[in-house]
């Protein structure tokens, strides 16, 4: 090794030499030192985070399952409330149907009674002309 020293280059003695050596070595020993040091630190950080990881996921999971039980009791409050409406709507539909047949079948009734009093009056009014035609004939009949 050399050195630069007034424009030269100047050979290093021996001693200079291994105090160089030696210097590195330790600059190399910290150096590994401190990045065990980091490693270690590295490693308890990764630790840390894998158990609060750990954690959440644990706090997660009861929070999911309270909330998927509340949800659950609420749906079902949801469902029975709707059932019940339900009901109520099928007996106010089912009230209406049965008023509006007996409306309907009060006017078909009426309709029948008409049908029958008009068929009753063609009848009525076919046989008297009938017997007024025969009668007619009759008084025909005798005059010639």
């Amino acid at each position: 090794m050399f050195t630069y020293c007034a424009g030269w280059y100047q050979p290093l003695s021996f001693d200079a030499i291994e105090t160089i050596q030696s210097i590195q070595k330790e600059m190399m020993e910290k150096r590994v030192t401190t990045l065990e040091v980091r490693m270690d630190q590295t490693a308890q950080s990764i630790d840390r985070l894998d158990r609060s990881i750990t954690d959440l996921r644990v706090d997660m999971d009861k929070r999911f399952i309270h909330a998927e039980e509340k949800i659950d009791k609420r749906f079902i409050h949801f469902e029975e409330k709707i059932d019940k409406r339900f009901i109520h709507f099928e007996e106010r539909i089912d009230k209406r149907f049965i008023h509006f047949e007996e409306k309907i079948d009060k006017k078909f009734a009426r309709i029948e009674d008409i049908i029958d009093r008009k068929f009753s009056w063609s009848i009525g009014i076919q046989i008297t002309t009938l017997l007024a035609m025969m009668a007619f004939m009759g008084k025909m009949a005798q005059f010639y």
